[in-house]
This record gives C-alpha cells, structure tokens and sequence, in this order.
C-alpha cells in the first residue's frame, strides 16, 4: 500500500497491487487477508465501474447484481455453508446487495469494513464512489479475479443547489438515499446500506434472509428518536410495490433530502410552507443550517407513516427552533418549553402528547429477541404502515397490505457504547465473565466513538 498519495502503477502480472491511500490501509489490508476463506468458488460476475446516471451502465449494474446473487449462493453451498436441490431455482434467493458510500479520504475504512463483509460470506456488495478515482483503487482490491462480487461506480448527479452549499459529508447522504431509492424502488433489489464506520460479527444478509427478519419489510438501526439513518434495510419485495407503506417511505424521503439540499429559491419556498416565519431569515442564515439530515428526514417518515400525515418535526422544526428561533420575532424558549408548544406557529408538528401516543400506541413492542440475554435492549419496535392517505393504488384502487417495518433491537444493530453496554448487563445476568456475540447477533456502528 501507498501511504503517501502517488499514483499507483498498473501493476504487471505478478507484481504486488499497489492502492493510493492515507496512512491506515494498512489494517485494510490485513483485513482482505481474511478473505482468503471464501475465496475459491470461481470468479465472481465482473461489474465495470462507471457513471450510474448512463442509463446503460445502470442497466448492468442491475443485472451484475442478480448475477452476483446467484454467485453468492452457489459458492455458499460449494462451501457448505447452505443446502438447495439442484436445479432448483425456485430457492435461489432474490437479488440482494450490501451499498456503503464513501470519498477519497475515507476509502481505507470502507475497504476495512467490506472485507469484513466478504470474509463473512457477504456479497455482492457495491461500493458508492463520490469521484472515479474511488472506484480506481476499488478495481485493484477486488478485481475480475476474485470469488467475490464487489463492485464499485460513482453518479454524476449532483443536488440543485451546490455541492458546497451543503458539505461533502451531507452530500454523501443525500446522494445515498437517492441511489438507496433508485435499487429498491427501481431496481427491485433488497439492499442493506450501512456506513463505513461498522464491525460485522455474522452475515447481515444471512440474518435478514431468515426468521424472523425476513416478514419485514424494512429493518432500521435504533437510535433517537426513532432510527438511525447509516444502517437500513429494505427489502425489495416489500418496497418496490406501488401504494405500500416502505415504496412511499423510500421514494418520499430520496424526494425530501433531493428537495432540501436544492437551491436557495426552491428550498425558501418549501420552508416557508412550513415555518411561515422562516421568510425573516437571510438566503445566507437558511443556507448555514442542515435541512437536508438524511436521518431527520428518515424519522419524520416514521412518524408520517404512523400518524397518516406528513411531519417536519425532525427535518424543519427542530433545526428551525434550535437555529432561527429569534427570528420568529419572540423571545427564544428553554428546549423544555419550546417542544411542547401547541400553538398556531406548530400546526404541522407532533406535540408531546402526540409523541406518547406515538410511542404508546403505534410502535409495538416486537417479540423478537436476538441474543439469548432477555433484556429490554434484545426487544425492537415495529410499525404495520400504510402511506399518508390510505393503502390503495390510485389507478385500479386495490387495497394494498401494510408494511412491516421493524427498528430493531440494539442486539442486531446498534452503537458501540450500546452493545458494550448490553454485553455488560448480559454477562451480570447470565454471571459470566464474557458474553460473546452468538447467534443473530450483527453489527456494532461506531459513530461517534473515539
């Protein structure tokens, strides 16, 4: 590895691959090592890097991914890791993929955590390139020669305002989400989009495949108030069909962070909507605050669904309130006071007697437990969603099914402070001095830790 920037040469038959990365790939590298145990089932489908804005290449990619699907599975029974009849297709899985996003700087992390993925028998993954020069090093480390399917492509798209109105790292989000929707809904894929930063201690895929995960349409990471927005999963059966509670989700909320990250004039417009006294603030004091949170948006979805109308609490409100409060022309409230307003200035949010409803009433309390430790934190939440304005096809007006949407419980995905304090509470209930990770267990996400 190249730990000072140059160029990588292309390397000759032979010679040692060279990757141009910061200082750290060196643990990346280590990681590919572990790779090694899944290799040996046959080259992998080969996806050839390119713009997904080409409506060609986004075509391959669709197919590269069913593709890869079917190669995951073969390999996973050549390895004994599963069983099928042979030439029964009607086993073969439905297509499924792993999307992590990243730039330049934080490549070596995302190939870090990819590895991991792989030496679990996690494939086929897609990295989310923000330039090509991502998808260069990509083709290096996992190459047309390997048993693993790992592709890698960049979008040219960008929101209607600039890239630099809103930050590279807020753009990443966005621009995920709006991909996130394009494999789901368009695509018909189910794909679990995760963040770099995160440790795997089983095959996501596997786990979400099978009881009891697999009746839900969507799985989210917890976090407050509801999910987190950097691990998600949905399933391509349940999301892709028009009318259902997951496809509103996933295509209103690649609308919502497209919208919010537009340009000055349209982005006005939609606030004052909203927060009639945002039309006091400068272009300058509305461009400074983040109305495009990827997780914001994504909770406030959870509370759409829920309530059957659209909510800005999370998205517009509370950054209005924490940012702008003095320009309404009023004093600025205690957090306290602010949040429990009912008055006429916050018609489009939830109170805090909504917000008991909510949590009382429409998230229920999921039987699953993930860890064999019975605790408060082994139990997730579930939603059965039907979109603002009822479950029905506008054209034909068949009553479609409520989506199951789970946010799971923390023993699945979670913070790592979170499962370190879990695993503590465990090894004092069950009086061991250790409580590894077993079966069902998932990740650790690691914002945020030092």
């Amino acid at each position: 590895y190249d730990t000072v920037g140059a160029a990588p040469e292309t390397p000759a038959s032979g010679s040692v691959h060279h990757i141009s990365m910061p200082p750290g790939g060196l643990a990346a590298c280590l990681s590919l090592l572990a790779c090694a145990r899944v290799m040996g089932a046959g080259p992998a489908p080969h996806f050839e890097p390119g713009d997904l804005e080409e409506p060609a290449q986004w075509e391959a990619l669709i197919r590269w991914a069913r593709l890869g699907t079917r190669h995951a599975q073969d390999m996973g029974a050549e390895l004994g890791q599963m069983t099928r009849a042979d030439g029964d297709r009607a086993a073969w899985r439905a297509p499924e993929l792993v999307l992590m996003s990243t730039d330049v700087g934080s490549y070596a992390s995302a190939l870090f955590t990819m590895s991991q993925l792989h030496s679990l028998g996690a494939s086929p993954t897609l990295l989310h390139a923000m330039s090509p020069d991502v998808c260069r090093d990509h083709e290096i480390a996992f190459g047309p020669a390997t048993a693993i399917s790992a592709g890698c492509a960049w979008s040219s798209w960008v929101p209607g305002g600039r890239v630099a109105d809103i930050g590279l790292h807020q753009f990443i989000f966005v621009s995920r989400k709006r991909l996130l929707k394009r494999l789901v809904v368009d695509g018909g894929l189910s794909v679990l989009q995760i963040d770099t930063d995160t440790i795997w201690f089983a095959n996501p895929l596997e786990t979400l495949r099978e009881p009891p995960f697999d009746r839900y349409a969507a799985v989210l990471q917890m976090d407050h108030p509801f999910a987190n927005g950097g691990v998600v999963f949905f399933r391509g059966s349940g999301c892709s069909r028009p009318g259902s509670g997951c496809h509103w989700l996933l295509t209103e909320l690649a609308s919502r962070v497209e919208i919010f990250s537009g340009n000055i004039v349209e982005l006005r417009s939609r606030l004052e909507a909203i927060v009639p006294w945002l039309r006091n603030a400068t272009d300058k004091r509305l461009a400074k605050v983040g109305w495009a949170d990827e997780q914001n948006h994504l909770n406030d979805m959870i509370s759409s669904l829920a309530l059957g109308r659209s909510v800005y609490e999370q998205s517009v409100w509370k950054p209005a309130l924490k940012d702008l409060r003095g320009l309404s022309g009023e004093r600025k409230e205690s957090s306290a006071s602010r949040h429990s307003s009912t008055g006429s200035k916050r018609t489009s949010t939830m109170t805090s007697s909504t917000h008991a409803k909510f949590r009382g009433v429409y998230l229920r309390a999921s039987s699953i437990l993930s860890h064999s430790c019975n605790s408060k934190e082994s139990r997730g939440k579930f939603l059965l969603a039907h979109p603002p304005g009822g479950g029905r096809r506008r054209n034909t007006g068949e009553q479609i099914p409520p989506s199951a949407i789970l946010i799971a419980p923390r023993t699945l995905f979670a913070h790592a402070q979170t499962y370190q304090r879990l695993l503590r509470g465990c090894a004092q209930a069950t009086r061991q001095a250790i409580c590894a990770p077993g079966d069902g267990d998932g990740g650790a996400h690691l914002a945020g830790v030092a």
